[in-house]
């Protein structure tokens, strides 16, 4: 099967964003005077969106209410602090020109609040990657096959052929290799 749409997670595949996470965590920790995390146990809290995040981030027994301020200060503290170390991975940016240059239209579907990715697809990706869809009410959570099929103009729905690529930035690549065939 030829594939002709490449869909890309954003945190932990195409950028490096831990620190600046972690960061953001230990600023909404402190303001409530919690103990705070490595940046270890914050790796190992990512993946499935800030709420989930600063769930296991806080003290368990914390009460929602209490939760759910940790979260609004995270929120606005990241905001406005969600590029002092984010960086994309070695070899990303050469492999989305290849992939590009070789008429795959990309897009980047990820758990993050949407405003972050666009603003992160922009900044990084904006050459490349046309498509940055984050996580906004209404909208299912990744992995669900399709978000939601409005928001992927200028793909449309007839083209998409899904591969999440999920493992790129753990490979190494150069300016003409990725680890997986593209035909």
């Amino acid at each position: 099967m030829k594939y002709t749409t490449l869909l890309f997670d954003l945190d932990g595949t195409l950028l490096d964003t831990l620190s600046d996470l972690h960061l953001a965590v230990f600023h909404a920790l402190y303001a409530f005077n919690m103990p705070q995390r490595s940046l270890d146990e914050v790796r190992m809290m990512v993946g499935n969106g800030i709420k989930k995040l600063i769930d296991r981030a806080v003290p368990e027994g914390t009460p929602p209410e209490k939760t759910a301020q940790v979260l609004d200060v995270f929120r606005d503290y990241y905001s406005k602090n969600s590029r002092i170390k984010t960086a994309p991975y070695d070899g990303i940016l050469a492999a989305l020109k290849l992939l590009s240059g070789k008429g795959y239209k990309i897009a980047v579907i990820s758990n993050k609040i949407d405003s972050a990715v666009k603003e992160l697809n922009r900044d990084f990706f904006a050459e490349y990657i046309p498509v940055a869809i984050g996580d906004r009410e209404g909208m299912k959570k990744k992995p669900a096959p399709l978000l939601h099929p409005a928001t992927m103009e200028p793909i449309t729905v007839e083209e998409l052929s899904e591969i999440f690529c999920h493992e790129l930035a753990k490979q190494e690549l150069d300016d003409t290799t990725a680890y997986f065939d593209i035909p």
